[in-house]
């Protein structure tokens, strides 16, 4: 098996040296080499890229590869417990390096110093618990034809895990630091110019504090997506960061969502550009009616898995640009959400499955005229009032399921024909008659699978699209000759 991982090192490392090889002697020979470099220049016709991934390597030696044409290098799931800038300096126009599960336990951007043409670093599983794999660790003298494989512990006892900013890095755009223990972020010197994308996802014990939040905007001028999810963010103030249009902070403890009285654990929103807001699996409970007053480019925002009661007359009226709302799997009550929506004219997507939602008032959806996707499974909804969906002329998408429905009123459905799937699967509906659905001609799909359904009459389905699937696993129906 090991023989086989270093015939893997060296048959990868044998097509960099070749390739590179071949075009020098393309070159020597007079090949056409001129009119090929007038055309486009050498370093942009070749890219190599090396996968040296999980095959037990545990020390790098300075420059331990030499080639000017590596733009990809992968070095996941292996044993390096050290990197330095040395590291990777004959590799002038490396673009995308992985260094994902590994045992670096000191995140230092310095250590990739070099690289300036650098525009992705992954650093994701590093600083974790101790265990023991069979490691090689490659002798730079003779590195195509030696290795020593051993066992090794890499015992490195309570370690502070910081992420330090101690280096230029003019090309990075995209930085991955997941699944380690990092505790803080330290800025001490350089800067990360075009850097776009964050990610500092579970990472349990990290919490920014505003010092931390305020260091990044100036080190990361252009950040604009913020990973930080299933954390320990206890509070956060996105207006320090005014340029987010992504910010994603599921499985956290936040509270509370505010913009100008914030108190105890809260995201705090003022003078935003967010596009993209998720904050599913948190702790929420409350939010101000002035909370999203000053994110009006909010595209997508996602509060399910909360403990969401009550959203309050006027709290979304400033989100016009709202298309997609997830509110699922929250404590909303019937009552909490009848005057929410009234601002939301270009909404397209609303989830509201697993809330508390036993009857609905005929008026909670009247003012959402791009409606195309509505969710309102396992709601405890009984009955449905007549033209409740009625004025959602661009309603697609129906979804019911898990309720205790066993009628559909004419009335109660979109007048406009635009249904083309209605799902009422696991509901109480005995006899198909009680579902009307003759004034909806473009309906392709009817699911009613786990229904008490008795009889299925024939004369029912003279009145159903002709095109129409009708899916009845799990009922106990019969079709009358």
């Amino acid at each position: 098996m090991w023989n086989t991982k270093v015939l893997l090192v060296q048959v990868l490392l044998a097509v960099g040296i070749s390739a590179a090889t071949s075009l020098s002697s393309a070159e020597s020979s007079g090949e056409d080499s001129s009119s090929m470099s007038r055309e486009c220049p050498l370093e942009d016709q070749v890219n190599l890229s090396l996968n040296l991934g999980g095959i037990g390597i545990s020390h790098l030696p300075d420059g331990f590869i030499q080639n000017e044409f590596v733009t990809r290098l992968n070095l996941d799931g292996n044993r390096i417990n050290h990197v330095t800038s040395a590291t990777f300096s004959h590799l002038p126009r490396l673009r995308h390096l992985s260094l994902a599960d590994n045992m670096i336990p000191s995140l230092d951007l310095g250590a990739f110093a070099e690289l300036k043409n650098l525009e992705t670093l992954n650093l994701n599983d590093n600083c974790r618990s101790p265990s023991v794999r069979q490691d090689i660790t490659f002798v730079r003298s003779d590195f195509m034809s030696r290795a020593i494989i051993r066992p090794v512990l890499f015992d490195r006892g309570i370690l502070t895990c910081t992420l330090r900013f101690d280096s230029l890095l003019p090309r990075l755009t995209h930085l991955f630091v997941e699944n380690n223990d990092l505790e803080h972020l330290s800025f001490v010197s350089g800067g990360l110019p075009n850097l776009t994308e964050l990610h500092l996802c579970r990472n349990p014990m990290l919490d920014l504090n505003e010092e931390e939040v305020s260091n990044l905007k100036k080190f990361a001028p252009a950040l604009n997506g913020l990973h930080f999810t299933q954390s320990c963010v206890h509070k956060f103030d996105a207006s320090l960061l005014p340029n987010l249009s992504t910010l994603r902070l599921d499985g956290n403890d936040i509270q509370s969502v505010c913009r100008s009285y914030c108190e105890g654990r809260f995201l705090k929103l003022a003078n935003s550009k967010l596009e993209k807001l998720s904050l599913r699996n948190n702790t929420i409970t409350k939010m101000e009616v002035d909370s999203f007053s000053e994110t009006p480019n909010l595209v997508t925002l996602d509060l399910s898995r909360n403990f969401i009661s009550e959203i309050r007359n006027g709290t979304f009226d400033n989100l016009q640009s709202l298309r997609f709302l997830y509110l699922q799997h929250n404590n909303i009550l019937t009552n909490g959400i009848r005057h929410a929506f009234g601002g939301l004219v270009n909404l397209e997507i609303l989830h509201l499955e697993s809330n508390e939602l036993s009857t609905i008032a005929g008026d909670i959806f009247s003012n959402l005229a791009s409606l195309k996707q509505l969710t309102l499974n396992y709601t405890g909804i009984s009955s449905l009032d007549n033209q409740l969906l009625s004025e959602l002329s661009k309603l697609e998408v129906l979804s019911l399921a898990g309720n205790d429905l066993s009628m559909i009123p004419e009335d109660a459905l979109p007048t406009s024909g635009s249904l083309k799937t209605l799902n009422l699967n696991n509901n109480q509906f005995t006899n198909i008659e009680n579902i009307r659905i003759n004034k909806m001609p473009n309906l392709r799909i009817l699911s009613l699978t786990e229904n008490p359904l008795a009889v299925i009459s024939a004369r029912w389905f003279s009145k159903v699209p002709e095109t129409m699937t009708l899916i009845l696993q799990g009922n106990e129906s019969e079709l009358p000759v």
